[in-house]
């Protein structure tokens, strides 16, 4: 297949699946999504290709560009796939997937590339994957499956996104060949300063702006750590650490609520979760002093709860306000970027701006999104990353040879 073939894309969103195949020299026919700001972004930067339309429906556009492309690009919704979501079997946005393998299969196309999250591989979702996968077959695409870790193709993030690619009436593409890149870091991919951008929206110096009380906490959060009560260790930052916000604690205190964050996780009741409230006489026990007065205190402000006979820690998330650092790889960009709750900036005690969000994600500097940063945070978090949908597209233009 040669390079300038043209394509029809499905869920298209801002468009970074579609701009890195159209720098590797395929032509957009037409793209639709059902999100209004996603079809605006992507007028506004790639031509007027895109429409909103609910895919759900027999629209004529979508039908007719199906007729006339020869590859079909598809970013369904993964919210109810993600494990970052709800990631529940029942969530109708998976019904979108079936979607997608059901018009590739009606096209005329060549080749369809679907990309989805990794919890599409999940067991739980074992029906919604062999049904897209049996539908292309039946259709006469020959059909691979592939799990990819963007960080080892040039992205500055630990993005992990399943592919699958279908073709059909040409040389089958190998997803193996497409070649790894150097690892790049946040360093590399947004500077030591804030990135500025044509358009993209900014608060103050970076995205949202934080309040007095998640100041404080920001504060305390060294590169490399986060807040959370149920982990130990150098990279773990305690709610007890940090007094002129939840209050200050005895060392009595201290030493019965870092025993809770262990001991939750060592003895288990039940087959799910990673941890289990406690009986006071464990923690008793296992600091060989009488605890049960203190943990009542810890329940009146608010560092212990009851539960069921027993006692848990509160603030009990896997981790928050986590800091990036310069020179690794940034976690996965996703809606949240923003936040600083979530996310904060290696040096200042902010989350990230939209510029900065693209350009992990490697948008160009020139790429224009809403100046609602929830928004753009969503548009931006959604995308598949244009550097590695380029790679992709090569080897499909250089692997596809006609039959």
């Amino acid at each position: 297949m040669q390079t300038g073939t043209d394509f029809a894309s499905l869920y298209c969103g801002a468009g970074g699946l579609d701009l890195g195949f159209m720098a590797a020299g395929f032509r957009c026919l037409a793209a639709f999504d059902a999100d209004a700001a996603a079809v605006a972004t992507y007028n506004r930067n790639l031509g007027c290709h895109a429409s909103t339309v609910d895919l759900r429906s027999c629209d004529p556009d979508v039908a007719n560009a199906l007729k006339r492309a020869d590859l079909v690009l598809a970013g369904p919704p993964c919210q109810g796939f993600s494990t970052a979501g709800r990631n529940d079997p029942e969530d109708e946005r998976n019904l979108h997937l079936q979607r997608v393998a059901e018009l590739a299969a009606g096209s005329v196309a060549k080749v369809v590339v679907i990309e989805n999250v990794k919890g599409l591989l999940g067991a739980k979702y074992r029906i919604q994957l062999d049904s897209c996968l049996a539908t292309l077959r039946e259709s006469g695409f020959e059909v691979s499956c592939r799990l990819f870790d963007f960080s080892e193709y040039g992205v500055a993030q630990t993005r992990r996104r399943v592919i699958i690619l279908g073709t059909r009436g040409i040389a089958p593409v190998s997803l193996d060949g497409i070649r790894k890149r150097a690892k790049r870091t946040l360093r590399d991919a947004i500077g030591n300063g804030t990135q500025a951008s044509n358009g993209q929206a900014s608060n103050g110096q970076g995205g949202m702006r934080l309040t007095a009380r998640e100041v404080k906490i920001a504060s305390q959060i060294a590169p490399g750590q986060r807040l959370t009560n149920v982990r130990s260790g150098p990279r773990s930052v305690h709610t007890w650490s940090i007094p002129e916000v939840f209050g200050g604690v005895s060392e009595h205190e201290m030493s019965v609520l870092e025993a809770m964050s262990r001991l939750r996780r060592r003895q288990r009741r039940r087959e799910v979760g990673d941890a289990d409230p406690i009986r006071a006489e464990q923690v008793t026990r296992y600091l060989g002093k009488e605890s049960d007065a203190t943990l009542c205190a810890l329940v009146d402000r608010g560092y212990v709860r009851r539960k069921e006979g027993r006692f848990d820690l509160t603030h009990t998330f896997n981790g928050k306000y986590k800091r990036l650092q310069w020179d690794e790889c940034a976690p996965t960009v996703d809606t949240r970027f923003i936040e600083p709750r979530y996310f904060l900036h290696p040096e200042e005690c902010r989350g990230f701006s939209v510029a900065e969000m693209a350009a992990l994600q490697d948008f160009p500097r020139t790429y224009v999104f809403p100046d609602c940063l929830t928004t753009s945070s969503r548009l931006i978090g959604n995308a598949v990353p244009p550097r590695f949908a380029e790679l992709l597209a090569r080897q499909i233009s250089l692997s596809g040879t006609s039959q």
